[in-house]
């Protein structure tokens, strides 16, 4: 904090601040916007298009809830239709090249949220940012890795407006790391999206018994080239944080 950074002061335990800023600075991992385009932004697709819950001819899915009871597996599917609005259209012809297959949260409600990224079949965009990634295999991996316990404390330690609702710009969003392309866990990482495919991941003050999140965390883990142990201690650490249970801190 002396020196300027004060992300440490969203944190109870003050053990997820300094996890965060490893994670940050792993050598295994880089930026995903150094790879990756990100974006358009939610505000951007809600600029340009309308929202409808009637299939027309101009109208294109998108990814617009990020609502607990709608998103709880890595796979979704899209919940609204995009139509253009009149005055954007050729707006919205560019940002419908922009669909993406893996999607990253704008916004999380920490207390009941289940994911920090999905995979669609389908191309999609919306309050869900596209991620550019090419290859299936490889947006499937970064599914499983944005629900890891080491992204959700990459994106928990960067909150704008509300701790408990936080809201993130592509800026931030671009910051977060994934693995390098030389890392050797990204078949890890694209076995475990398989694994919890269909499985419900629980909120995260649920974590300890939420067996798709230490499946991925595992994969993480080895991406880190860190101690599984370790990412669990962090994971229940995590847990146990006010703005996550929603309840008063009790002493560490």
């Amino acid at each position: 904090m002396r020196a300027g950074d004060w992300t440490p002061v969203q944190w109870y335990d003050g053990a997820l601040a300094e996890a965060a800023a490893a994670i940050e600075s792993n050598h295994h991992l880089e930026p995903t916007g150094l790879r990756f385009d990100v974006g358009p932004a939610g505000r951007r697709i809600q600029d340009a298009y309308e929202t409808s819950m009637e299939q027309t001819s101009d109208a294109v899915s998108g990814f617009h809830s990020v609502s607990s009871g709608l998103r709880r597996t890595v796979a979704g599917e899209p919940d609204v239709w995009y139509r253009p609005r009149p005055a954007k259209r050729g707006l919205a012809e560019r940002y419908a090249a922009q669909k993406g297959h893996l999607l990253v949260p704008m916004r999380f409600d920490t207390v009941s949220g289940r994911l920090t990224g999905l995979w669609s079949a389908t191309p999609s965009f919306g309050w869900w940012v596209p991620v550019a990634v090419p290859e299936e295999d490889k947006q499937k991996a970064l599914a499983a890795w944005w629900n890891s316990t080491l992204v959700r404390l990459m994106l928990l330690n960067r909150r704008a407006q509300k701790l408990t609702y936080p809201t993130w710009q592509l800026a931030h969003l671009r910051e977060i790391r994934i693995p390098k392309p030389d890392n050797p866990a990204w078949p890890s990482l694209r076995e475990a999206f398989d694994e919890v495919l269909d499985a419900e991941l629980l909120p995260m003050k649920l974590a300890e018994e939420c067996e798709a999140r230490k499946v991925i965390d595992e994969a993480a883990a080895l991406a880190c080239g860190i101690e599984i142990e370790l990412v669990a201690d962090w994971r229940r650490r995590l847990a146990a944080e006010p703005t996550i249970t929603n309840r008063q801190a009790k002493p560490i």
